[in-house]
């Protein structure tokens, strides 16, 4: 049985089976209250939220993904106590009634009701990863956030660092070239910065790889719509794409890499629609990628 003092940074909480958290540094954990304040860090077992907590921890952590998550996270929040204003990150009712309703969807209770992780949550994954590393700003300054999908977009974000091992320079131009193929409709001026973005796309491609598929495919094709890009392009080929932005890896031809194989099969789900219900579910699995932690939840003795 683990102390809450002891649990180790990085490792995911869930409170009640309805509230999500992280673990940032011994002690302390980040998350969304739900209670009109903001994303704050604090005590990981203040007396208000004694009850039943789960602990989850990344079996196989290919690099610093625990760290990187906790530091994003940490960069993200504020002291508890602290106003809501410029800087902050606000949590949302609207966002909350949103997933509250996809939670009542009449699906049976063995299927999962939160979104897969598909083209847009790849793009939020890069674009989180580069407003921590390139931008510096709140997570979600304007729209806000709820708390499990802070935390699963905190590890998002933290394993497409790591993949590209915090290149400030592959992050960003990843993030541009998705955001371009996200953006339905373009203004004279974002249509000469997607131009910039292709070129250094091009440039940064280099006669060596292959002239089909992958990345060269996707930006041979930038001036489709939106929706005619996510309909010719699976996840799978949008991950290939993005693992050649953030790391120059050229998958062997026929070689699929899945968001279960990026994410871990627990967070292969849309951050913004995930919720702690379904989190706690999924890493629960025996395949979730995540170690379940025993946690003593009674106060400790002075």
């Amino acid at each position: 049985m683990t102390k809450a003092r002891d649990l180790l940074v990085g490792d995911i909480l869930i409170y009640n089976a309805g509230h999500t958290a992280i673990v940032v540094k011994p002690g302390m954990k980040v998350h969304a209250p739900g209670t009109g304040d903001i994303v704050v860090h604090d005590p990981i077992l203040p007396p208000e939220e004694k009850g039943e907590l789960r602990a989850f921890r990344l079996t196989r952590d290919r690099g610093q993904v625990r760290h990187i998550a906790a530091a994003f996270a940490f960069q993200w929040s504020k002291p508890a106590g602290t106003v809501k204003g410029p800087g902050t990150t606000p949590y949302s009712e609207d966002r909350a009634r949103a997933i509250k309703a996809l939670q009542q969807t009449p699906l049976s209770i063995a299927t999962t009701k939160s979104r897969p992780f598909e083209f847009d949550a790849l793009y939020r994954a890069v674009k989180w990863a580069h407003r921590a590393i390139n931008e510096s700003k709140p997570f979600s300054e304007r729209h806000g956030t709820t708390c499990c999908a802070f935390v699963t977009a905190c590890y998002h974000a933290a394993f497409i660092s790591d993949i590209a091992k915090g290149d400030p320079a592959n992050i960003q131009i990843t993030y541009e070239y998705l955001s371009g193929e996200r953006t339905d409709k373009r203004s004279p001026e974002s249509k000469t910065a997607r131009k910039n973005t292709e070129i250094q796309v091009h440039n940064k491609l280099g006669a060596s790889y292959p002239q089909t598929g992958g990345f060269h495919h996707a930006v041979s094709n930038v001036g489709s719509d939106r929706n005619k890009q996510t309909s010719i392009f699976s996840i799978e080929d949008w991950i290939d794409v993005a693992l050649f932005g953030l790391a120059d890896i050229d998958l062997p031809e026929g070689k699929v890499v899945t968001p279960a194989e990026i994410v871990t099969p627990g967070l292969a789900y849309d951050a913004k629609f995930y919720f702690s219900a379904d989190l706690l579910k999924n890493l629960g699995k025996s395949d979730s990628g995540w170690t379940a932690i025993d946690v003593d939840v009674e106060p400790s003795t002075p």
